[in-house]
């Protein structure tokens, strides 16, 4: 049975060492095959594909070179990812982009975790920007994983163990520490809870490699904004702010100690590359440490992210 059709996890069982650089394994209960539903075909170049996984609609359409992945049917959802098929070092959406500030902190990082993978975008710039670096991707979605594969030019290498587990569920068994900790697992509409309490981001800070950073794409506009940052400072000695100019993103850097003056010049150097061009592009959007006071700490057994996200709109 090809790849292609048939759902692909990584099983509940203890990775084995990064020799293997992909650990993938096929979803029976699932019967085997995906539902599909009101895909259309315009050439190579011009589609729109619509999956349903267990957690919500998935629709993957390109139009040239740009392929975008929402998860809901709307045309004015989101864009949860977006890719230059044409262009890997190009990342079209500005809070990619930003979560790239972890170069901040950690300039030269020889291991990432993402959680959330999405359509790949971060992945592929990641390898071009830091060739020797091993990365593991989790993502809780196996559909989200196949159609990153499947139609937006995402393909994991051997520098990169890709597993379609809970994210926080991974992080409390792996005992791997981490440079950087991207952490881009909210999406269509709603915040998972559990990956959002002070429980999570101790789990997080312990997974830290001296002197790393834990990179969070939050949103502001809400009371759930005020929470995040409360929430974080009560783990993280240091959560500095970035806003993403003309979006509800917020990036936040949460880490130990080490805090650069990010009032200052910018230190990055003014080279050729794609990566410094865009941490020249983020450094001038700072915001400030995150504020201690003004929202709940949200804990395992209080964390009503539903409520604050929809409730004290600015």
């Amino acid at each position: 049975m090809d790849r292609r059709d048939c759902l692909l996890v990584t099983s509940d069982m203890e990775l084995p060492a990064r020799q293997i650089s992909v650990l993938l394994v096929i979803l029976l209960a699932f019967g085997g095959c995906d539902v599909e539903r009101g895909e259309y075909h315009k050439g190579d170049d011009h589609f729109r594909i619509i999956r349903e996984s267990p957690y919500t609609t998935i629709v993957v359409e390109r139009n040239g070179s740009t392929v975008d992945m929402r998860f809901r049917l709307s045309r004015n959802a989101p864009r949860q990812s977006a890719i230059d098929l044409g262009d890997p070092g190009n990342l079209i959406l500005p809070y990619t982009r930003a979560m790239l500030a972890g170069a901040f902190i950690r300039s030269e990082p020889r291991s990432i975790l993402l959680i959330g993978v999405g359509g790949g975008a971060l992945n592929r710039f990641l390898r071009l920007a830091y060739p020797e670096v091993q990365m593991t991707a989790v993502e809780l979605d196996p559909m989200v994983v196949r159609m990153a594969m499947d139609y937006m030019g995402y393909q994991p290498t051997e520098r990169e163990v890709l597993i379609a587990e809970d994210g926080r569920a991974f992080v409390k068994r792996d005992t791997s520490h981490y440079d950087w900790i991207l952490v881009d697992a909210y999406g269509s509409g709603a915040v998972p809870p559990h990956l959002k309490t002070k429980e999570f981001y101790k789990l997080l800070m312990e997974r830290l490699s001296p002197g790393g950073v834990v990179v969070f794409n939050i949103h502001r506009g809400n009371k759930l904004f005020y929470s995040d940052q409360a929430t974080l400072r009560a783990v993280f000695p240091e959560v500095h702010l970035f806003a993403v100019p003309d979006t509800g993103n917020v990036i936040a850097l949460a880490y130990s100690s080490g805090s650069p003056d990010f009032t200052g010049a910018n230190p990055w150097p003014k080279d050729n590359t794609r990566l410094a061009a865009y941490l020249h592009e983020v450094w001038p959007n700072y915001q400030g440490p995150a504020a201690k006071a003004g929202g709940a700490v949200l804990t395992d057994e209080f964390a009503p992210t539903e409520t604050l996200q929809r409730d004290g709109m600015e």
